[in-house]
């Protein structure tokens, strides 16, 4: 029975979130329809972050669901090669303990998301990065985040930057 009420509530749903003012304020009754069509128990963290439902991910935190150790660093590692610092954020009071924040660092850089690798700069004061973010950004040809690096992280890089950059025409 309930499965031919769902069109309908998804479509009150709707409507109430778009005319919340019009219609008066009954929380209870958002609240409850809201519960009813609630589909995340089909969704898991990891799977709401790789489709960036910031939303999702936070009604998912809030049922206290934990990840796996492993799973909760490629988490972190997908949302900053997508560049997505809101959801860098999620994740970092999500789970307080993740202290692997230089991979994090180093996969932006791979990918050239010069705003993550500032903004991870910036956020955490004693980040422990290595010369693998400015050899990764070279090798993929990111200039401006190699510059960015050498300007201003004290990391460097290994020979690896100019050969791959070389061998993959970046030079």
């Amino acid at each position: 029975m309930a499965s031919t009420w769902t069109p309908l509530l998804r479509s009150v749903d709707v409507v109430w979130r778009e005319k919340q003012q019009a219609l008066g304020h009954l929380p209870h009754v958002a609240a409850l329809i809201s519960v009813f069509l609630d589909s995340s128990e089909l969704w898991n963290i990891p799977q709401a972050l790789d489709y960036g439902y910031l939303h999702l991910l936070q009604r998912l935190g809030a049922t206290s669901r934990r990840l796996r150790p492993l799973s909760n660093r490629r988490c972190f590692l997908s949302a900053a090669q997508r560049g997505d610092i809101a959801m860098l954020q999620w994740l970092g009071a999500y789970d307080p303990n993740f202290n692997d924040y230089g991979a994090v660092l180093d996969h932006a850089a791979e990918h050239g998301q010069l705003h993550v690798v500032k903004w991870l700069d910036k956020t955490f004061q004693d980040l422990q990065a290595s010369t693998k973010a400015m050899d990764l950004a070279a090798a993929r040809g990111h200039l401006h985040v190699v510059q960015w690096l050498h300007e201003n992280r004290s990391e460097g890089c290994t020979h690896h930057a100019m050969d791959e950059a070389a061998a993959r025409g970046h030079v």
